[in-house]
């Protein structure tokens, strides 16, 4: 019977212990799922972005090289020019684009007119003069992307510029991956970098957070690309409700194996300390208590009383 009781108290710690260790497990598992989905939907975001920069240059390059030659003050020229801008706008829905030689064809405002456009020109003639391929230079500010290309031939300066939001370089793909991770990307212009480190994955209001700066491209500013997810470990009903039965059946077989060893104590010490026939304490309990009540009685310097009945015939 010990052997029985001693084999549930040990059942009991084993199942308590391997739900807990199930338990922790289980919860690095939800956190661990939770970092590899926001590095996914930061990776392809920031991709995404990168890859509408390069989209952009060779857009803006390819309209550059069509653009030169064409004269925008004959009417004739102003008409072909228009029409470049245009199917330059229609690639790249939601951008203004300007294209040509003094005047310049626009198809909303003069983007030459801002003065990071004249910077990004004057970066896109310097690389053309060092041969670098390709020469459009790209740089980010007021929430838009800028893209210049200045072309210098037989004396004439051929530009193009390109400017779209910010918010439309998030193509479908990450659309996809946000809804596929549950994620939250969004994007904002950065003039200069971050205090942390970029692409390291944070706790920040129970979220999981990573913050991707993207500057390569970009001769002016940077884009910070915001992924998050929802960092709550839960385990769901389903397991919850699996761990509070093991850890609830773990409790009550504890319990059990617990009480049953106290009763065996008592019983045990009952039997020590009492005599089966006459149930008083036996002699050795009478010695231990008789030595208790002395020491206490020298200690308060009281008196002490011993009775004793000789039970005749008993």
């Amino acid at each position: 019977m010990r052997i029985i009781r001693l084999a549930a108290l040990v059942g009991s710690l084993i199942l308590l212990v391997a739900t807990a260790v199930s338990l922790i497990n289980r919860r690095g598992d939800v956190r661990a799922e939770q970092v590899a989905r926001v590095e996914l939907a930061s990776t392809v975001a920031g991709e995404s972005i990168r890859s509408a920069i390069d989209g952009f240059i060779e857009l803006v390059e390819l309209t550059a090289v069509a653009a030169t030659g064409i004269d925008t003050e004959t009417e004739v020229g102003s008409a072909a020019a228009r029409t470049l801008a245009e199917q330059l706008a229609t690639a790249v829905p939601g951008a203004e684009v300007c294209v040509g030689l003094e005047p310049v064809v626009c198809t909303e405002a003069n983007l030459f007119t801002l003065d990071i456009v004249s910077q990004l020109s004057a970066e896109s003639a310097d690389r053309a003069n060092a041969g670098d391929v390709p020469a459009a230079a790209a740089g980010v500010a007021d929430e838009t992307i800028y893209t210049v290309r200045r072309l210098d031939s037989d004396g004439q300066t051929f530009r193009v510029a390109l400017a779209a939001p910010v918010d439309d370089v998030l193509n479908a793909a990450v659309a996809s991956v946000a809804d596929e991770t549950q994620a939250s990307v969004e994007v904002a212009v950065l003039s200069r970098a971050p205090a942390t480190e970029s692409g390291q994955v944070e706790t920040v209001d129970g979220r999981r957070q990573v913050v991707e700066v993207v500057e390569g491209p970009f001769v002016v500013g940077s884009i910070a690309v915001t992924t998050t997810v929802d960092g709550a470990v839960g385990l769901g009903a389903d397991r919850s409700v699996r761990y509070l039965v093991l850890f609830a059946l773990g409790t009550i077989l504890l319990a059990l194996a617990g009480w049953t060893f106290l009763v065996e104590r008592r019983q045990l010490e009952r039997r020590a300390t009492t005599d089966e026939l006459t149930d008083l304490i036996n002699r050795r309990e009478f010695e231990r208590v008789s030595e208790v009540a002395l020491d206490m009685a020298d200690r308060f310097n009281t008196g002490l009383c011993v009775m004793v009945l000789d039970l005749n015939g008993f």
